[in-house]
């Protein structure tokens, strides 16, 4: 005789432990349970393993324990045992699980008025129709469903090696017929709240199971508003938010206010038939649910802004960019019920607002957005997020011959807002013989001419700088016939460079402190009249138009004004100013004498000027 202790079986909680234990004779097998306290009425009926897996022709013990109010167990309780299908699994008296044939049963254990029960699935069979190692799987894996609800549950076999195999006829059966039932194409219909199981069973022997869950719960409509236009569709659908808004499978009936406007079917595709207003209605399960459908009018273009084929957006990091897609009826007014679809390809590279229809650079890379309307090609922009706009800290400089400048790159977002220093940049000249460039950004004036600096990132975006290289000296000649404006080398002081020499007298040339223009006085509109150019003789332009002379040119130091005398028909030289682009022309003196030979101090605040 041997005595042997099992695995406990688990008091409730907080009592203390009670162990059983097995004694063995002559392959006999007696129980006992040991406790400290006996009690007389039975409260609570435990059992172990909860749930089994047997073969066919296998066995397999449970052991029961039953406990009084107070937790202590309860000796020599005269248990009884049954079996839910004894063509599945049979229960000897002992307790003992005896596998018959394939399938789920639920083995009870029974004292007085207490019962506790565990799940036995087994597996195999004597004869087997199907190829060894194959395994039955249900899809879905587990079921929740609505009182009332249907779901379809398909099973299928398969090798070791996944490829599929015929698993022949399908048994269908479950658990807890009051929570679930399901017929013999697998089709589970949720009954009442609870828990349950449904189980197939191959011809083979092959058996699977998934748990069905019924629980009772309000449905919601996946969207409020819908907009589609004539002909369009779009497919509504009834959701479970408190089940993770699993989609309702079945038991939703539909319905809409106004089928001239907008149609839906069995499945809630609504489709719209002419343009107006239509509520859709989801009825099932006790519950009522609804959605406005607008039909607009039927686009006959799609606009959008910037064209696709105009090349990729650029766009820098944290920068923003607006984009702009319309749906258009054919007299050309915009549809703003048009639903437009936007993707983005990688949302770590853009983001996008598709209220504000905004793009946002997020990172360095290259991706898409895509922009869908029913009945068009989707239009398709690709892009391209780079560390920054360029931009360089000077736009035009001038310099005289030997002399140098530097000018600073930076990266700037849509608005110029400086985002830092650029590097990397490569530096070019389309005139290196005017004015060379090194890859700082230092320029050096070579020679008299206009030159194009460069600055390329290696994103492929550049920023220009135009370089205005002038003579140390602006002189008035008629070496020519007119007197002409011409500059001169210090250097070189037998060589004029002429800079506007045409058939007009042009004289008095003064060049701007920032050596990119040239100020001076001219008749070729008949009387003398003011006139301002680049340093190298190109974009004239007129500042005054009065009907007598205006001469005596002087710039003030920050460039922003020209000071200069006027003489009216008949009267007396008065100083005056005017900016550069001969707007806010103000009248400065208007003395008797008459005053002439304007010239502005080193800080621009005084002007000193010959006065009768």
């Amino acid at each position: 005789m041997t005595l042997t202790q099992t695995e406990p079986v688990r008091p409730p909680c907080g009592r203390p432990a009670r162990a059983v234990l097995r004694l063995v004779a002559g392959g006999a097998l007696l129980s006992a349970s040991v406790s400290p306290l006996a009690a007389q009425s039975i409260a609570e009926v435990q059992v172990t393993p909860e749930t089994m897996t047997l073969g066919v022709n296998q066995r397999q013990n449970i052991f029961a324990a039953a406990y009084d109010r107070q937790g202590n167990l309860v000796p020599s309780a005269p248990f009884t045992f049954w079996s839910s299908d004894t063509l599945i699994a049979r229960v000897l008296r002992d307790g003992t699980v005896v596998g018959v044939g394939p399938g789920l049963a639920k083995v009870e254990a029974r004292v007085r008025s207490r019962r506790a029960s565990l799940a036995v699935l087994i597996t195999g069979g004597d004869s087997v129709l199907v190829p060894p190692g194959s395994v039955l799987t249900l899809d879905p894996t587990a079921v929740v469903l609505l009182p009332g609800e249907r779901a379809s549950v398909a099973a299928h076999a398969v090798l070791e090696d996944g490829s599929p195999v015929a698993p022949g006829r399908i048994t269908w059966k479950t658990l807890q017929p009051d929570v679930a039932v399901v017929d013999s194409h697998g089709v589970v219909t949720g009954v009442g709240p609870g828990r349950s199981i449904v189980q197939a069973t191959s011809a083979g022997g092959l058996t699977a199971a998934s748990p069905v869950a019924v629980e009772p719960a309000e449905f919601a409509l996946s969207r409020a508003r819908l907009s589609i236009g004539p002909e369009g569709a779009e497919t509504l659908r009834a959701l479970v938010p408190s089940q993770g808004n699993r989609p309702v499978r079945s038991g939703i009936q539909w319905h809409s206010s106004d089928t001239s406007v907008a149609w839906v079917g069995s499945g809630g595709i609504v489709t719209g038939r002419a343009p107006g207003q239509a509520t859709v209605t989801a009825a099932g399960f006790g519950q009522e649910r609804s959605a406005a459908v607008t039909v607009h009018r039927a686009p006959e273009a799609f606009v959008v802004s910037p064209p696709a084929a105009a090349g990729p957006i650029q766009l820098p990091v944290q920068g923003t960019r607006e984009v702009s897609a319309i749906a258009e009826a054919a007299d050309s007014t915009p549809i703003p019920d048009a639903r437009l679809d936007w993707t983005v390809g990688d949302s770590s590279i853009i983001g996008f607002d598709a209220a504000t229809r905004t793009l946002r650079g997020k990172a360095v890379g290259s991706t898409t957005l895509a922009v869908r309307l029913g009945g068009f090609d989707p239009v398709v922009w690709t892009v391209d997020v780079i560390p920054g706009l360029l931009a360089l800290d000077s736009s035009r400089l001038g310099l005289g011959v030997g002399a140098r400048a530097t000018v600073a790159a930076r990266l700037v977002d849509e608005a110029g807002k400086v985002l830092g220093p650029a590097s990397g940049l490569e530096w070019s000249s389309d005139r290196p013989e005017i004015a060379r460039v090194s890859g700082a950004g230092t320029i050096d004036g070579l020679s008299p001419g206009r030159a194009v600096i460069t600055a390329k990132a290696p994103w492929g975006r550049t920023a220009t700088a135009e370089v205005l290289v002038t003579g140390e000296l602006m002189v008035s000649s008629n070496r020519s016939g007119a007197f002409g404006i011409y500059q001169l080398r210090a250097a070189a002081g037998d060589t004029l460079i002429p800079i506007l020499v045409d058939s007009a007298s042009n004289l008095q040339a003064a060049l701007s402190p920032d050596r990119t223009r040239i100020a001076f006085s001219s008749n070729r509109t008949g009387s003398y009249d003011l006139f301002v150019m680049d340093a190298d003789g190109r974009n004239l332009r007129r500042l005054t138009s009065d009907p007598g002379n205006e001469g005596d040119p002087v710039w003030t130091p920050d460039g922003s004004r020209i000071v200069y005398a006027a003489t009216p028909r008949g009267g007396l030289a008065q100083i005056h100013s005017v900016a550069p682009d001969g707007s806010d022309a103000r009248g400065l003196t208007a003395s008797p004498g008459g005053n002439h030979s304007p010239d502005v101090s080193p800080d621009g605040r005084s002007i000193t000027f010959a006065s009768a």
